[in-house]
């Protein structure tokens, strides 16, 4: 079953601003800057902390600050890539 809310207009509006506001963040100033429930009451990095800011890293073409960020980030992007392009593809084909 094919997920048809992607194709809506509005969608693509949120997901625009969604990626506009990634590619904002300055995650060499923000540094500190987190949503990570983990890391804001322990202090300690999880194991997704640096995902978004390496993401923001990678849409600066600054890949060695989203290896620093965290260096899982080698594999989620690219993995994240493919996963949303598989999706897009598959709703734009039916």
């Amino acid at each position: 079953m094919v997920i048809r809310w992607f194709v809506d207009n509005s969608t693509r509006l949120i997901l625009c601003g969604l990626l506009l506001f990634i590619w904002s963040i300055d995650y060499k100033v923000h540094g500190d800057l987190t949503l990570c429930l983990i890391k804001n009451i322990t202090g300690k990095n999880c194991p997704g902390c640096g995902v978004l800011r390496g993401i923001s890293a990678v849409m600066h073409l600054d890949l060695k600050s989203a290896y620093e960020l965290n260096n899982m980030n080698i594999v989620t992007i690219p993995l994240l890539g493919y996963l949303f392009t598989r999706f897009w593809i598959a709703n734009r084909l039916s």
